[in-house]
């Protein structure tokens, strides 16, 4: 009985010394994606229950401000005018159990607005009901600059080319 005793607590702490390894890898998995992951309730809030440490490089706030609405709910960093279409996008996915993407700007801590991607899926009981959404969200702010600079170019050239009054052809070689 105590060999028997001596071999559990040698698998225990050979299962505990795996298992912080595995928290070990993850954890430096997380820090290395360039946005964050989550794990929020199902509400008009979006109640945070996990926010991954890269939240605070994206959004300016730190991850115990928004957890459980602490001071501000994630819903409250959505810009106004998407809050409402992100809700009914989502609500529409989930009961079709599908993986939700989409883009839609932020407002950071310091007031700047920044466009993000999220891609996220629900997380549902035996019953199908939705228990958690959980998904990664990555800054996009930088790609949506170059796409609103490429429509305005080609606006101006437009512009240019229907006022004139010459006549234009264009050749392909």
């Amino acid at each position: 009985s105590v060999l028997y005793i001596l071999e559990v607590e040698k698998e225990m702490q050979e299962a505990e010394a795996k298992t912080r390894e595995e928290e070990r890898f993850y954890r430096r998995l997380l820090e290395t994606l360039p946005g964050f992951v989550y794990r929020c309730k199902n509400d008009r809030f979006w109640t945070m229950e996990y926010l991954s440490d890269n939240f605070q490089k994206i959004t300016g706030y730190r991850p115990d401000e928004v957890i459980g609405n602490k001071f501000l709910s994630f819903n409250d960093l959505i810009h106004p005018d998407h809050q409402e279409r992100i809700w009914v996008k989502w609500q529409t996915e989930l009961r079709k159990h599908k993986t939700i993407q989409d883009e839609y700007p932020i407002i950071t801590k310091s007031g700047e607005i920044h466009w993000v991607f999220e891609q996220s899926c629900g997380i549902y009981d035996e019953n199908g009901n939705v228990q958690a959404i959980q998904g990664y969200i990555v800054d996009v702010t930088g790609r949506k600059m170059i796409e609103e600079r490429l429509v305005e170019s080609e606006k101006k050239y437009r512009a240019l080319f229907e006022a004139s009054t010459d006549a234009v052809f264009l050749m392909i070689a």
